[in-house]
């Protein structure tokens, strides 16, 4: 299987629902935090991975808890805020993190306009981000005012990485004094 078919497949993943999503950010968070882990702590193999697995764990559960937070706020702000919002993201262009429709169709037509250009492969890495973009779109903004989707996403991608990281930071210090069984040492008699 070539490079471009393994990353169309899993931008179908990723696309394909807002678990997906879940699952990919947080595996990657569980990475960087057991990376940090082995770099920077005396830790054994077997409590990084511990410690990645809690991590992992508390940022799928945060991550749903945050976004609805994040959303709650986002409907109960005025609604000048949003509009606000909105003109400025008109005014600015496509430049905003705020998935829309409008930008979604902007985003198309620049890539036609890139190819007609002869800039094939800025197009194709364009189309090939497409997919998270509409996916961030469908879970996040769609049917929502721009702030109320940009909370919401905002608490989701922030709220998980703040649960990771404490138990990324923690869990060295909580396991400096537990020995798990593969830390016990027959003593010599």
């Amino acid at each position: 299987m070539n490079a471009g078919k393994l990353l169309d497949n899993f931008m179908k993943f990723y696309g394909s629902s807002t678990l997906a999503q879940d699952l990919v950010e947080t595996g990657t968070g569980a990475v960087i935090g057991a990376t940090g882990q082995v770099l920077f702590t005396d830790m054994s193999p077997e409590k990084i991975a511990l410690s990645a697995a809690l991590g992992a764990g508390a940022a799928m559960g945060v991550r749903p808890i945050a976004a609805s937070a994040g959303r709650f706020v986002g409907k109960r702000l005025p609604t000048s805020w949003n509009e606000s919002l909105v003109k400025l993201q008109k005014d600015m262009g496509i430049n905003l993190p705020i998935p829309s429709k409008e930008y979604l169709d902007a985003l198309d037509n620049e890539i036609v306009e890139l190819k007609r250009m002869g800039f094939d492969k800025q197009a194709g890495l364009m189309e090939g981000l497409k997919p998270a973009l509409e996916a961030k779109y469908n879970a996040e903004f769609k049917d929502r005012t721009a702030l109320e989707g940009l909370l919401g996403y905002g608490s989701r991608l922030y709220g998980d990485n703040l649960a990771q990281l404490g138990v990324a930071t923690a869990m060295p210090y909580i396991l400096s004094n537990q020995k798990l069984p593969e830390d016990t040492q027959p003593q010599n008699i």
